[in-house]
């Protein structure tokens, strides 16, 4: 074959096909078409250098079969092929789509050696330009680093997305081996950049060689920063948004507005007519703030682009919470010749700010009255009642020693709604190697002390002297934990803490041998008011413990004992530091 290739366009209503147009179009294409035989897809063709079956007329199922041997290649192109379609399958329901299946006849024809790679990112990793990779229904597989750049799209975006979504064409153009042709790449940022493009077809660990990828490769014809912006394109986009956006002239004295679209009017409550011309400060008022202000002027003066938060007013006067985004705009030769506003009424997310400050406030002072008016009276009464048992006897000594007792009781409760409202009230995660064993032990020391009970609590051996990631409140994860083994008791109390570990945790294991939660209430023990037995306790503890945990990106849940054993087994995971 020389430089034309030769294709059979096998249809049944051809005159119907956008592909056999595309392909006619081609000038180095020459074109025979067909309708099926009952027996086979190809309609007797001969001597061609590959054929095309119309899938939209001509069923999939039907018999293919290669013309002149092997060596033919048969595509079958449909608007849109199913999704597990194999690398003779072309998408031709876009212009990109058409375009690969013109590149593909044309490799068909030609001499040159398809590129090779054993992945599709492999094609373009170490090309200096912008570079991408299309699959056989012209989506995105694979873009290089330099062509995220030049398109401002994420990545993520790209790959799986059409080739039209960022690359605009026209089937004319040139597509073939060593010849560049030109084209528009949409910027994400808006606007488009005048390319060149060169392209070829690749082959990616297909071990008979078929050609699966179609690479290209652009060379940007200006500076990549500067985007080339039609006025009637952008205007017709900030019409048809639903987000309040403007235009504003920075060409004419004062940077007055030229465009804004209806859902600006309806947010600000002006009319078109009534601020075209003017600096869009007839939205401030005395409540807006000064540092917000100086910010976005200074973006301004940078022409850079910005985001500040506002308050702003309606044409009624009334306020409102504005998110406004200011990003400037250039034409081909590189002039500023716009700044695009977007509004956004922020009002509603500012009064929920507003309510969580107050509660925020609210939990501060009640910290504040728990940890100083309430424990401090509640050391008094325990120094009084502790006078009244020593200086009593009988009835009157043992009330006194009673009530000690629950003093005592309350100042630990109050301990515990002091830890749980700062771990609420606090605003980062910052996390530091705590030493776990040494906390457990000071912990488990204070529990003894506290309680009225006897209780025989032991740390066995394999409980690490490590440190994990925790704050100064993981003592009170220990501390409820261990009373709550002890206070839900009723026999001879014995609590058992152990450990195992791994490269990354410290799980403890806190068993006691009580009565053992059921299977029911271990999915709902650590809700908030819920306790692990019968008493009538506030069970703040237990929330404040699942809450640390989360905190610390832990875990804590509730297990019966090995064994076979009455009794609990609270179960604690926490990183190591």
């Amino acid at each position: 074959m020389g430089s034309t290739a030769s294709v059979q366009f096998v249809s049944a209503e051809p005159g119907e096909a956008d592909a056999l147009d595309a392909l006619r179009r081609c000038d180095d294409i020459e074109v025979t078409v067909t309708t099926p035989d009952p027996v086979r897809t190809d309609g007797g063709a001969t001597d061609v250098d590959c054929v095309v079956v119309d899938t939209a007329t001509v069923s999939p199922d039907h018999p293919i079969q290669r013309p002149t041997g092997d060596t033919v290649d048969i595509i079958r192109c449909a608007s849109d092929p199913p999704a597990d379609t194999d690398s003779d399958w072309v998408e031709v329901g876009s212009i990109a789509g058409r375009r690969t299946l013109v590149n593909r006849v044309r490799y068909a024809a030609s001499q040159f050696e398809p590129l090779r790679a054993t992945s599709d990112a492999a094609l373009v990793r170490d090309v200096a330009v912008p570079g991408y990779v299309l699959d056989g229904r012209g989506r995105f597989v694979a873009v290089n680093e330099e062509f995220v750049a030049l398109t401002a799209y994420d990545r993520r975006a790209l790959l799986g997305s059409h080739a039209s979504m960022s690359l605009t064409e026209t089937i004319d153009a040139e597509f073939r081996y060593g010849v560049a042709t030109r084209i528009r790449v949409n910027s994400a940022a808006g606007g488009t950049i005048e390319c060149l493009r060169d392209a070829g077809v690749a082959v990616v660990s297909a071990s008979d060689g078929t050609v699966t990828r179609t690479v290209g490769v652009l060379r940007p014809q200006s500076d990549q920063r500067l985007i080339e912006r039609d006025p009637a394109i952008l205007k017709r986009a900030i019409d048809a948004a639903h987000t309040p956006l403007s235009l504003s002239d920075p060409t004419q004295e004062d940077n007055p507005l030229v465009y804004v679209n209806d859902a600006f009017e309806r947010t600000t409550g002006y009319r078109r007519e009534d601020v075209l011309g003017e600096n869009c400060r007839f939205l401030q008022g005395e409540e807006t703030q000064r540092d917000a202000l100086d910010e976005l002027q200074q973006a301004i003066e940078d022409e850079a682009p910005t985001t500040v938060e506002l308050k702003n007013y309606r044409a009624d006067g009334s306020p409102f919470w504005n998110r406004v985004t200011v990003t400037p705009i250039y034409d081909q030769s590189g002039t500023l010749v716009h700044f695009l506003g977007s509004q956004e009424d922020i009002t509603d997310r500012k009064a929920v700010e507003t309510d969580l400050r107050d509660q925020r406030d609210g939990l501060q002072l009640l910290n504040q009255i728990v940890r100083h008016d309430i424990r401090n009276d509640l050391q008094t009464v325990l120094l009084y009642l502790g006078e009244i048992a020593e200086r009593t006897d009988g009835d009157v000594s043992e009330f006194a020693t009673r009530a000690k007792s629950a003093v005592k009781n309350s100042t630990e409760l109050t301990r515990s709604a002091r830890a749980l409202t700062t771990a609420m009230l606090r605003t980062d995660t910052d996390l530091k190697p705590i030493p776990l064993r040494e906390t457990l032990e000071s912990e488990v020391e204070r529990v003894e002390e506290s309680t009225q009970r006897a209780a025989t609590i032991t740390v066995d051996s394999d409980v690490p002297r490590v440190t994990v990631q925790a704050d100064e409140l993981l003592g009170a994860v220990f501390r409820n934990l261990l009373k709550n083994a002890v206070v839900h008791n009723g026999g001879d109390i014995k609590v058992r803490v152990s450990a195992t570990t791994d490269t990354e945790s410290v799980t403890l294991t806190i068993a006691d041998n009580g009565p053992g939660i059921s299977d029911e209430r271990k999915t709902t023990i650590f809700d908030r008011g819920e306790t692990s037995g019968a008493s009538s306790g506030s069970g703040i503890g237990l929330d404040l413990v699942e809450t640390l945990m989360e905190n610390y990106d832990g875990a804590v849940w509730v297990e019966d004992r090995q064994g076979g054993a009455s009794g609990a087994a609270f179960k604690l995971r926490l990183n190591s530091a």
